[in-house]
């Protein structure tokens, strides 16, 4: 197993992630963290419609919807299985 950092934007529906770095200013990363995504969350992407909105799962039993942009600002670790 090897991880790959990329925009949360690019993460499809049923992965999972760690976010590893939130970017933008400091309105929006309050806002983010008010939300509950900060560094170091585990998220599921839930679904990933083109163009729509990503579903987040977290925390347990939290979901949030989230735009396409600031999906885009939000990088993740996710864990990908290397192929033999």
């Amino acid at each position: 197993m090897s991880s790959a950092t990329l925009p949360l934007s690019m993460i499809n529906p049923g992965q999972q992630a760690q976010l590893i770095e939130v970017c933008g200013g400091q309105v929006l990363h309050k806002r983010r963290s008010d939300l509950g995504l900060s560094v170091g969350t585990q998220v599921q992407v839930v679904q990933a419609d083109a163009g729509g909105p990503l579903i987040l799962a977290f925390k347990s039993d939290a979901r949030l919807a989230l735009g396409r942009g600031a999906a885009q600002t939000i990088m993740v670790k996710v864990k990908v299985q290397e192929c033999r």
